[in-house]
């Protein structure tokens, strides 16, 4: 069965640093990659950000039909605040709240830690967010080297355990 799921891009209190424009069109292509996430069977649709939140105060932020995820580009204050670390994306799962944080440093640059280039980082961190939303925990490293790194394992920490990909849901 198909699983809906409504999304919307939230501007940031990183504007001065990041386009919303940007960052929805890299979320998008990346939910709608069929490398990604759409092969498990999700089917994506962004919605405008009024909609967004009329569907999240009539509490049906998440149903069984239809799973809501809001996605932001957040300050590094946001993050510890609202996720409890800092130094990290982040996606919160608690009662109603879908949201993916982005950390603004991250999406900029991202990490000294991944041999991503950029726009492979970025879509990374969106398909790996977007899983920990659909319940799934970080996994283990492959034993042989050669392999593609689940998206599921932490790649920001790889060092050489597998190759880094955004790909391998």
């Amino acid at each position: 069965m198909t699983q809906l799921f409504w999304y919307v891009i939230v501007d940031s209190d990183c504007t001065r640093t990041v386009h919303v424009d940007e960052v929805s069109q890299v979320i998008h292509d990346t939910l709608h990659d069929p490398r990604g996430l759409i092969k498990l069977g999700h089917e994506f649709h962004q919605v405008p950000v009024n909609v967004g939140r009329v569907i999240r105060a009539k509490r049906v932020w998440r149903s069984s039909d239809v799973v809501c995820v809001e996605y932001r580009v957040s300050s590094e204050k946001t993050i510890r605040s609202e996720c409890g670390f800092g130094g990290l994306n982040c996606a919160k799962t608690q009662f109603t709240d879908r949201q993916v944080l982005l950390h603004v440093d991250l999406w900029r640059k991202g990490s000294v830690d991944c041999r991503l280039d950029l726009d492979d980082y970025r879509r990374y961190v969106v398909n790996h967010e977007t899983l920990h939303i659909l319940g799934r925990d970080h996994v283990e490293w492959p034993r042989d080297p050669n392999e593609p790194c689940p998206v599921m394992f932490q790649q920001t920490i790889a060092k050489g355990r597998c190759v880094e990909t955004p790909w391998k849901i």
